[in-house]
């Protein structure tokens, strides 16, 4: 655990198990009367994981001044830490994604291969408007009920990215797939 301590700011605990980091925050300190926050404090009071997997192996403080944090808010932070570890453990780091996972900044063009393209997959109308956004090189459309898709085409074109339909794979006897382009 790495403790930051400053006077008039929140004190940030970094904790750490293997790959996994999670970050918690106190309130602004206040100056401390009598003793400020030591290390020996802030392990003594980390220290106590109880009935948890994890043991507290290293501590380092960067403490300005002389802050004062009481045992309680060490405690709290510390069950916060351990509930965040094992969520992070079972459910992997937490990502910032966009709806439909796709980036919202742009990458450098140096960064990108000139060979590789982005071909997308849009099998609902409220999918089109996000594939839009992303300037994909194509859309293919594959909607299971086949009403709405002639204005989704239509929006894909008015964008000037290759639209592309995918046809029903199963036909009832007598069904004919049209074409609508």
């Amino acid at each position: 655990m790495h403790v930051k301590a400053r006077e008039g700011e929140q004190l940030t605990a970094e904790w750490s198990v293997r790959n996994l980091k999670v970050t918690v925050q106190s309130a602004p300190l206040e100056r401390a009367q009598n003793r400020g926050l030591t290390l020996e404090v802030c392990a003594t009071s980390s220290d106590a994981s109880g009935n948890t997997p994890y043991r507290l192996e290293e501590v380092t403080l960067d403490v300005d001044g002389s802050p004062f944090v009481s045992a309680s808010v060490l405690n709290q932070l510390r069950r916060d830490a351990v509930d965040r570890l094992q969520e992070a453990a079972v459910f992997g780091p937490s990502r910032s994604t966009t709806p439909y996972g796709f980036r919202t900044e742009p990458r450098p063009k140096e960064a990108v291969d000139a060979r590789a393209k982005l071909h997308v997959l849009i099998r609902t109308p409220d999918q089109l408007e996000a594939a839009i956004d992303v300037n994909p090189a194509s859309i293919t459309l594959d909607y299971l009920d086949l009403y709405g898709l002639r204005p989704s085409v239509d929006r894909v074109k008015a964008a000037a990215i290759p639209a592309r339909v995918a046809s029903p794979r199963i036909l009832k006897p007598g069904e004919i797939v049209f074409s609508i382009f």
